[in-house]
């Protein structure tokens, strides 16, 4: 099993951080999402993991760091993108024609 550090972001964990910028911090994500603040702060530590980098500031209340910023602007592209993606992948695409046994050669 991949140890934390190897496992790719959730889709909410980018989500997260784009409340966190939203709203200006940890706190007030956390209460725009209707969470707990330790929800947040759990999805934040999974993404500085991976990253390898601090994504909030050591202030109280905790807000992006430089680096969380930078960041941001990556997670809303993939954000997007999974978003735009899902109705695409919802709609049937036409079949792809089948070959008969006789056309299979070995």
């Amino acid at each position: 099993m991949p140890s934390q550090e190897q496992r790719s972001p959730r889709l909410h964990d980018l989500e997260v951080s784009l409340a966190v910028h939203q709203h200006g911090t940890q706190e007030a994500a956390a209460e725009a999402l209707e969470w707990n603040q330790s929800g947040v702060s759990r999805s934040i530590v999974r993404l500085e993991t991976w990253l390898r980098t601090a994504l909030t500031t050591g202030d109280r209340p905790a807000q992006l760091s430089a680096a969380g910023f930078l960041f941001v602007e990556t997670a809303e592209k993939i954000v997007s993108l999974m978003y735009a993606a899902r109705p695409e992948l919802q709609t049937p695409a036409p079949a792809a024609p089948r070959k008969s046994g006789k056309d299979i050669r070995v």
